[in-house]
Formats: C-alpha cells, structure tokens, sequence
C-alpha cells in the first residue's frame, strides 16, 4: 500500500515537473517573439546636443528648452513670415506701454537681427537698480531683461536672458550668428549643438553649459515616457550608483523595487552607469523605472552630464495604471534604444571619439 502511494506521489511530481518545463518553454518562446519583434522595429535617428539616438520610427518626438550661456531657447510656434512680423509688432507695442521700477518706459532699445539663417528682433527692456553689498552708500548694480524673436525655416524662436547688462546684446548676437535651421528629423553633418529644428554651429566651450531635453512616446504605449537630457561644464559630483545607495525611498520600502540589472555600462564609448527596477508602486499598479548617466567630465563638451529615462505608468492623475509593456519586452525595448546613444558623427570633428575615450 505504501509502495502505491509512493508511487502516485511520484507520478503526481512527475507530472507536476512536466507541467513546470511545458510552461516554461511556453514562457521563453513567448519572451523570445517578443523581443524579436522589439528587434526588428524599424528606427529613425534623431538628434540632441552632440549626440544622436535612435528610436522607433513612428515614435513622437518632442523637445523641451534649451539653453546656452544664460541663454533660454524657447520653440514658439509654425508660422508663416507675416504672423511672425505681427507677433514683433505685438510684442514692441506692449513693451512700449510698460514702466520700469522708477516709472521709465520699459523698452529701451530694439535691434534688428538679419543673418543668413535667421531674422527677427532683440528687445532690451526693464531695467531694475539692484542694492549690492553692505557699504555706505550702498552699491547699485543696474540690469536689463533682454529678450530676442527669431523666425526661420517658418518656425519661431524666442531666446531670453533674464539678469543681464547691455553689453550682453553683442554675446547674444554672437549666438544667433551661429545659429542655423535645420529640417524636421535632420541630422547635420558639421559640428554643433541640436535642439528642435535647429543647432549652434561649432563648439563654444564647456563654460557655456550647452542645455538640451528630449521626449519620446509611442502611440501604442502611452503610459511610455523616455527622456533625454544633456548639459555640458557641470562639475562631477557623486555617480548615479552611489546616490542610488543612498536612496532613501528604496532603503525605506525595499518590497516595492525589484532590480532587473544595475551597473556600469557605457554607451558606445560613454562611460555610464545604469538602474533598471520593476517597481510595485503603493496604488496598486506594476511598471518600470529604468535610468542611465554618464559620468562626466567637467571641461569636456562631449563628455556632458547625459541622463537616459525610461519609465511606464504613466496614467490620468488618479488613475493607477499598469505598465504595457512585461520586463521582458521593456528591457528590449530600452537596449535598443539605449544602446543607439551615441555621439554624432562629424566631417570635421574628430575630437569627439578622442573625448569620448577619456577618462572622466
């Protein structure tokens, strides 16, 4: 008797082993379509900064500011040559009707902006007396709100500097003649810095803390958000991995984050670091939160503070919702689109693979 029930205990693990290795193998192949479907997605490049990226060819793609030497570049809108002369207009007769601290017109001084790129106007306005430092007297230290409009390849422009003097006006002018148009999903040839539609022609030096951010969503996945950010002469501070173990909601709720992968890796010559978590967030809902940074070097513009985002979830305020995509599939999207971060290739740059090789 107790030979059968041996027996049937064995059969029973038996079959319960079969059933294991069916649903395994079931699993892998499903894993392994999955990912073969991520890897042939057809791709486009698109370009932020130094560097280019690839990403999914029907992925929507958009661009925060940007900004270089104090410089906000703000895209305004698509128009035509004459709404962008009546927005110039619009703006000149506001200013004209505004005061300054001590009751002066604001606008001081307009200057014409005309180069082979772009034209528009620099607006100098606002003028405020700042009290500087403890003497008696104290100091006055006398700033202006500077603003510039450019239009050009039928997009406009607004730069903006906040806290400067006059002399400032020749720096900005000095931008713009460096500034060029650049066709929807263009990526140029010659050195420069890309933001949305446009670049900065050569290398202004790490000093001017080139700004750019990039987004990306799918239309298939919109709880989807990837972002990239570049920004140049920012001095090292502690690496991504070392502020991840020190971070405070992880070592507060260690249940909620399971690690996928974690550790050094570059991108094509870029030293990084990465985190990839499947995160149980307290609403409920299962998704991912992946990320990537470089490790930069401070007077290097082709060694910037990079920061690579990857994060599903995204829902309604209020409205938990789960990741579309399953670890499997979201770490093969983000290898390969991650793993496309490169610098962007140039005639007459040859500095950029040398930088890319030092050691921060």
């Amino acid at each position: 008797m107790r030979a059968l029930q041996s027996k049937r205990i064995w059969l029973l693990l038996l079959l319960v082993g079969i059933l294991f290795v069916f649903m395994w193998a079931n699993h892998a192949i499903k894993v392994r379509k999955m990912t073969q479907k991520i890897d042939s997605l057809p791709m486009r490049t698109v370009c932020l900064g130094r560097f280019v990226m690839d990403v999914p060819a029907d992925a929507i793609v958009t661009y925060g500011r940007a900004a270089v030497t104090g410089w906000d570049f703000e895209t305004l809108d698509d128009e035509s040559d004459e709404l962008f002369a009546a927005r110039l207009k619009s703006k000149e007769v506001e200013l004209i009707t505004e005061r300054n601290e001590r009751n002066g017109q604001s606008l001081e001084s307009v200057r014409e902006i005309k180069t082979a790129s772009v034209h528009g106007k620099i607006f100098v306005y606002g003028r405020q007396w700042v009290k500087m430092g403890t003497g008696k007297p104290p100091r006055t230290d006398e700033i202006v709100s500077i603003d510039a409009y450019v239009h050009m390849n039928g997009v406009s422009y607004k730069l903006r500097g906040k806290i400067h003097r006059e002399d400032d006006v020749k720096e900005l002018e000095s931008i713009l003649a460096r500034w060029i148009p650049l066709n929807e999903g263009e990526i140029p040839t010659h050195a420069g810095f890309c933001f949305d539609r446009a670049m900065l022609s050569g290398e202004l030096g790490a000093q001017h803390h080139e700004f750019a951010v990039m987004f990306v969503g799918l239309q298939n996945h919109p709880d989807l958000s990837i972002a990239l950010s570049s920004i140049a002469g920012t001095k090292p501070g502690k690496t991504f991995l070392q502020r991840e173990a020190e971070n405070s909601t992880k070592i507060e709720n260690p249940s909620r984050f399971r690690t996928l992968r974690q550790g050094s890796r570059s991108l094509n010559e870029i030293p990084g670091e990465e985190v990839l978590d499947h995160v149980s967030e307290l609403n409920g809902s299962e998704l991912q939160g992946f990320m990537w940074e470089s490790l930069t070097k401070e007077g290097d513009i082709y060694l910037p503070s990079l920061s690579l985002e990857f994060d599903t979830g995204y829902g309604k305020p209020g409205s938990p919702v789960n990741s579309s995509f399953s670890d499997s599939e979201a770490l093969a999207l983000w290898d390969k689109i991650s793993s496309s971060l490169r610098h962007r290739p140039t005639k007459e740059n040859p500095t950029s693979s040398q930088s890319a090789s030092a050691t921060p």
